[in-house]
């Protein structure tokens, strides 16, 4: 199962980019640069769209991060380069003898689709050009004292804030074009005039449009009590087979497959644990994620599961938690949570030192005098 797998890739591909990001150390960046390059690869081939997701997390994130360093955004721009030569090198391997693609999907079929711009057009090779222009000028720039991004805090400000106002903006917009979201009118009263109501295509996402307004709709039905705790964990199935407008709705689009799950991870958890059981699931991750970044001046490795972190929400907005995935994040939790706490201990201990030399060097004036 291709969700299966890019859900464990959404976990431990990231890992290799953001350490590569991170790492100061010429050899253990060529290392991990080879790791990021095969799994940049795995994921343009391994056709899921829902891996378009992570790299958009993924990039997003580590850009808005490279504003604080001119050294962080040349290492930003080698990663997308990175990109742009995995994507060609998918490509080119096309064409070897013995080899072939053979994921293209309906969309592709049609000349369509990211997986195939990204496999058959040249978009990519403007990508590397346009990074490596960029980047070679703000070398030539730094060396001659005209360029350090340090410089610029509120420049840094508005370009986040744009960045992310582009992304939402953007999403939006194609969503609407490609006929994810589209409009239907609604007919009004004799008191009220009609209007334009926002909906869900159910065939988006091989099916995961009927699958989100199922979870919506089986919420929706719930009473108070249910609302605010719950059905029960892994008990969406169970829950919307019983109800019989939402059951003959899931047999009429799905057939004999029984549908588990929402294919959202958070409207699954808001089904199967209620309001209360989404807030505690998001605050761990929300939680850990501040803390991260708030510490990651002190120990930068921790913007490693700061990212991954995020990643993982972004591909699991449109999956599900299963054995390959979630079980590792957690994992990434953990190791976070202990660099950070170490990190902390170091931090505390030093504070004392400093405390303590100040006081002894007090003493010895007052001895002094």
């Amino acid at each position: 199962n291709i969700n299966w797998f890019c859900g464990y890739w959404s976990v431990t591909a990231p890992l290799g980019a953001i350490f590569y990001w991170c790492s100061e150390k010429k050899a253990v960046r060529i290392l991990l640069g080879i790791y990021t390059f095969i799994a940049a690869l795995s994921g343009i081939t391994q056709g899921s769209n829902s891996a378009y997701l992570v790299f958009l997390a993924l990039f997003l994130s580590l850009f808005l991060l490279s504003l604080q360093s001119s050294q962080k955004l040349y290492r930003f721009l080698e990663l997308c380069m990175l990109f742009a030569i995995a994507c060609q090198a998918g490509r080119f391997m096309q064409y070897l003898p013995g080899l072939s693609y053979n994921y293209w999907g309906s969309q592709a079929d049609t000349g369509s689709g990211i997986t195939a711009l990204l496999l058959t057009e040249n978009v990519t090779v403007w990508i590397f050009f346009f990074t490596a222009g960029c980047y070679v000028l703000l070398r030539v720039l730094e060396r001659k004292g005209r360029f350090c991004i340090e410089r610029y805090k509120r420049l840094r400000g508005v370009m986040t804030a744009a960045a992310v106002a582009v992304v939402f903006v953007g999403t939006f917009l194609l969503m609407i074009d490609s006929g994810i979201i589209r409009f239907r009118e609604v007919p009004g009263t004799i008191e009220e005039d009609g209007c334009l109501e926002a909906v869900l295509d159910e065939d988006w996402g091989n099916g995961r449009g009927a699958t989100w307004n199922c979870g919506m709709d089986a919420y929706k039905s719930m009473d108070f009590l249910h609302k605010t705790v719950g059905i029960g964990p892994d008990c969406f199935a169970d829950y919307i087979y019983d109800v019989p407008e939402l059951g003959e709705r899931m047999v009429e689009r799905f057939g004999n497959l029984r549908l588990t799950n929402a294919h959202n991870e958070w409207m699954t958890v808001l089904v199967n644990t209620g309001a209360l059981g989404l807030i505690c699931y998001v605050g761990i991750f929300l939680s850990a994620f501040v803390q991260c970044l708030k510490a990651a001046d002190r120990q930068p490795l921790l913007y490693v599961f700061a990212v991954t972190l995020l990643t993982y929400t972004a591909h699991d907005m449109v999956s599900f938690q299963q054995v390959l995935n979630t079980p590792y994040i957690f994992i990434v939790l953990g190791i976070g949570e202990g660099l950070r706490r170490k990190s902390a201990a170091v931090g505390e201990s030093c504070a004392d030192s400093d405390k303590d030399r100040r006081k002894y060097d007090n003493e010895g004036d007052t001895v002094g005098r």
